[in-house]
């Protein structure tokens, strides 16, 4: 190594030592910074009725129903259309969290690793409000839907309406089921 850096210039050998000393910062930064990853804050209650989020699953379900069927009426014309669908889960915040390590050896000589996690909290207005970081907000997730359409023995018109409900929820078309109400 020295036998390298002997066939460097002054110059080179200040760019050489920059690096470095770059680096070793870089590294050291690294293994000082808490690391952050997604946390799950918010999950819909277990309850049907849930008290001070404003979030009630069956409250969620119906006016879904009762728009989809609104919309699907008009598709076929103005029929009787009636939805069904159940939610596989309710909605969800997804914050940033930090998570920080301590390695510690115990006074009987074995290492201890303690790991802590607090959601990263955002000061607004001068510190006066705090509010979690929002990485991702999801929206309840439909499980399945069955639409009883009114007279629809035509394959073709039942094939449409799954597929706007497909288009409209995302989801695959095995979880729609389309039926005809006599």
């Amino acid at each position: 190594m020295a036998n390298v850096l002997d066939r460097l210039t002054e110059r080179q050998k200040k760019i050489v030592s920059w690096i470095g000393l770059v680096a070793l910062v870089g590294i050291g930064l690294l293994l000082v910074r808490p690391q952050y990853s997604p946390q799950i804050l918010f999950e819909e209650p277990s309850t049907q009725e849930s008290a001070g989020d404003g979030w009630n699953r069956q409250l969620y379900s119906e006016r879904l129903e009762r728009r989809l069927g609104n919309i699907l009426s008009e598709v076929v014309g103005g029929k009787k259309v009636e939805v069904f669908l159940t939610l596989e889960r309710g909605p969800r915040l997804i914050v940033a969290n930090s998570e920080t390590e301590d390695h510690r050896v115990t006074s009987e000589g074995m290492e201890e690793t303690r790991r802590t996690s607090t959601p990263t909290i955002l000061r607004m207005d001068g510190g006066k409000r705090e509010s979690p970081l929002i990485l991702e907000e999801q929206e309840p997730m439909v499980r399945g839907i069955v639409v009883f359409v009114e007279g629809a023995y035509d394959a073709e018109v039942r094939l449409r309406i799954a597929r706007a409900v497909q288009t409209v929820f995302q989801i695959p078309m095995y979880r729609i089921e389309v039926l005809s109400r006599d």
